[in-house]
């Protein structure tokens, strides 16, 4: 053990890579809403999102393809200033509620229709698009074997060059 780790070794890598066409667009969208106290804002929020939610699914989105993402309550506060100039005691003056949606979009000629109706709805944050294929395994695995292709063509080229043989990987 001692003699094999002794040895001199040449240490190669590669990185490999496969293309695909994408077949789903994954759109990240959020309703925002404001009101003076949280439970306003939240039940605006609610009524924007459950429109928008029917919208999705009036399109033939499917419910295991609409996720909330993110959801937040935050206080909106006024930073009042003194008259000497120096900062008084802030105060809250309403509250936002932000609720995320992850949407798949499986049939990508209705990317553009789905954007638009979503903003008429009252989506007004977000809008991410991201393009991806519903079946990356078989792609990653091509890459895999793309990088290994890589790999052992540079050591050929490196031990050949050295004048030594090809070891194990």
């Amino acid at each position: 053990l001692a003699e094999e780790a002794a040895q001199p070794t040449i240490s190669v890598s590669a990185t490999g890579t496969a293309h695909v066409a994408p077949d789903m667009a994954v759109l990240n969208l959020a309703v925002q809403r404001e009101a003076k106290t949280a439970r306003k804002a939240l039940d605006a929020n609610n009524m924007a999102m459950a429109e928008v939610l029917a919208a999705m699914r009036k399109a033939g989105i499917a419910d295991r393809d609409l996720q909330t993402s993110n959801f937040n309550i935050q206080p909106r506060y006024h930073y009042p200033k003194s008259s000497s100039g120096g900062q008084r005691p802030l105060r809250i003056v309403g509250y936002v509620v932000h609720n995320g949606l992850t949407v798949r979009v499986r049939k990508l000629v209705e990317l553009g229709a789905i954007l638009d109706q979503s903003v008429s709805l009252g989506v007004n944050s977000g809008g991410a698009v991201t393009f991806t294929t519903d079946k990356p395994e078989p792609i990653i695995e091509q890459a895999r074997k793309s990088a290994v292709e890589r790999a052992i063509a540079k050591a050929r080229t490196l031990t050949a060059a050295a004048g030594v043989k090809l070891g194990r990987i």
